[in-house]
């Protein structure tokens, strides 16, 4: 008897497939809202988009919108050009220098690769050592003006003391 019912349950469910009840060509249900949405975008886009849309590292994905997002922080670090030196962190800038060149190299390695990201974090890299030089030289040069005013106190004669007949 379970034999029976096994065999019997068996053909149900092969029967039951998409492909034997005549519904192959049929484009699935969508399970969700979502997924609804999906498909009547990509319905909705030219053939050279399609893949853009569909890429593991496309639209619809993380791998697409963090570097998009990131962006905001290089953009904030080139802002930071116009301030004046003595304003910036080094601490700040050093992060943001250490996290581009860290991330960067690991956008390569990841798969899917993302050039997007890549980008994004090389010129986070750029901008964190470019603030890290300018840091640099408004030090180096404060340190200059403050050697030479030393020594310029010290060469310099005192004013001889005026004295009233």
């Amino acid at each position: 008897m379970a034999s029976r019912r096994h065999a019997l349950l068996t053909c149900v469910r092969f029967l039951s497939r998409p492909q034997h009840r005549g519904l192959a060509d049929a484009a699935p249900k969508p399970t969700s809202l979502l997924a609804s949405l999906d498909t009547k975008i990509e319905l909705a886009l030219p053939g050279k988009l399609k893949t853009l849309w569909n890429h593991p590292a496309g639209l619809k994905s993380i791998h697409f919108w963090a570097p998009c997002f990131k962006w905001c922080l290089v953009f904030a670090g080139m802002a930071d050009y116009t301030r004046p030196a003595e304003t910036l962190s080094v601490r700040q800038s050093g992060a943001l220098a250490a996290t581009g060149v860290i991330w960067a190299r690991y956008s390569l390695v990841i798969i899917p690769r993302n050039v997007n990201l890549f980008c994004c974090n090389a010129f986070l890299g750029l901008t964190g050592i470019m603030q890290l030089i300018r840091i640099y030289l408004h030090t180096k040069k404060q340190e200059k003006l403050a050697a030479e005013e030393a020594a310029g106190a010290s060469e310099s004669p005192a004013a001889p003391a005026v004295t009233q007949a």
